[in-house]
């Protein structure tokens, strides 16, 4: 059976109102037997309505919308089968050219670390959207978990000329690093400018880019500082850093 479909039997199950009547008490029989608690955060409303979005008439910009809300939510909460609902929404052949749904999905692979299947995505919604920066900045990073250091520098290139920002300036400033290139890390750090608070969703990723940009360049003491702040902001990730 699928991810997937284990996803959405579990998530309608704890959708469904409690019973006491006729529950049966599970007990392991054996070492191949797991038993887990599940969260009980899919008896939120937004999440409801998506189980049953693909069994119901729905407008595409309404599908969008909860794989959105659904992506979201799993990744708050580290829930793959809040992301794999959104992946079912998304998994529809209209959206194949739709830039905006690539994007979703894109992002749904990668939390997967379905790197080929969110490159994919990503070169088509670069075609239809040569001029985003953010989907060239997605892109980078997608390539850059790939091993692809060149295609990484390009396309992270690529969104800095659309769109320059300090995630951007940051972005060429890792890559550089990972090239063992000092003086093009440095001049990219400088133009990423000094850390900001940590107030958004991007805080934990430039705290811990920062970290292990320190600790290439052999300045402990930095690494150990960025990696503290990045514990303030980011999930277990930052731990197995």
């Amino acid at each position: 059976m699928s991810a997937l479909l284990i996803a959405i039997g579990c998530v309608l199950a704890l959708a469904a109102p409690t019973v006491s009547a006729g529950v049966v008490e599970l007990r392991p029989d054996g070492d191949d037997t797991v038993v887990v608690t599940l969260p009980a955060s899919q008896r939120d409303p937004d999440v409801r309505s998506a189980i049953t979005a693909r069994a119901v008439a729905a407008s595409p910009v309404a599908s969008l919308a909860r794989a959105r809300t659904l992506l979201e939510a799993g990744r708050r909460r580290n829930d793959v089968r809040l992301v794999d609902l959104a992946a079912s929404l998304l998994d529809d052949s209209a959206y194949d050219v739709d830039a905006h749904a690539l994007r979703l999905r894109a992002a749904a692979n990668s939390w997967r670390h379905e790197f080929d299947a969110a490159r994919r995505a990503l070169l088509v919604a670069v075609r239809v959207l040569p001029d985003d920066g953010e989907l060239w900045f997605a892109l980078a990073g997608v390539e850059r978990v790939r091993g692809a250091l060149d295609a990484a520098v390009q396309a992270c290139e690529r969104a800095h000329a659309l769109r320059p920002s300090p995630l951007t300036a940051l972005c060429l400033a890792d890559l550089a690093s990972l090239r063992g290139d000092g003086p093009g890390t440095a001049r990219w750090l400088a133009r990423a400018g000094p850390t900001v608070a940590l107030d958004d969703d991007t805080s934990g990723w430039r705290m811990l880019t920062r970290a292990r940009i320190a600790a290439r360049s052999g300045d402990p003491q930095a690494a150990r500082q960025a990696y503290a702040r990045a514990l303030l902001v980011a999930d277990g990730s930052v731990l197995a850093s």
